[in-house]
């Protein structure tokens, strides 16, 4: 299901709804059901509203220690999506200072991806930037980002694709 079907309203909803009844869900981005869902600690926010750079919902860190983990917020899977790749979307620009990109695996304990333990997003003038991975297979997936520099400015989103793929039967 692509970006037009994604959003609100009622063709995406019987879509999901009854697509979901059927075969498991193996990955979603959108604004509805299977949306990751960001929480943000310490020195970072979420900003809910459309601001220009972003959809809605994105992350930013402003001091060393804040974290915004995105966790699945639909109910199929509430403690991770199955999955073998992820990437993280970012502003690099002048202060934005490092961060981690961390995921917790199928339960278990957070780590680093290897890799992106010290990710730079420092640049002379703002560009978008992707940090991505893949591991050797699907698993029950969360993703955090940690800022690592004091005073920073760090901006970032989850991939903007709304797309979800059904296993083949």
């Amino acid at each position: 299901m692509g970006d037009g079907l994604a959003d609100l309203g009622m063709l995406a909803h019987a879509c999901r709804d009854n697509l979901t009844n059927r075969f498991a869900l193996a990955g979603f981005m959108g604004n509805t059901k299977g949306l990751w869902a960001p929480s943000a600690s310490g020195a970072a926010s979420i900003v809910t509203a459309q601001s220009g750079l972003w959809y809605k919902r994105w992350g930013n860190i402003t001091d060393q220690g804040g974290t915004v983990i995105f966790g699945y917020g639909g109910y199929l899977d509430p403690d991770g999506l199955p999955a073998n790749v992820g990437a993280v979307f970012y502003v690099a620009e002048p202060g934005a200072g490092h961060f981690s990109i961390q995921t917790n695996i199928n339960h278990g304990s957070w780590g680093p991806v290897a890799g992106l333990n010290n990710v730079d997003a420092n640049n002379g003038t703002a560009v978008g930037r992707i940090a991505a991975w893949t591991n050797s297979s699907a698993a029950q997936t969360k993703i955090r980002v940690v800022g690592k520099t004091a005073a920073s400015r760090l901006r970032f989103w989850m991939p903007p694709c709304s797309t979800i793929a059904f296993p083949m039967v």
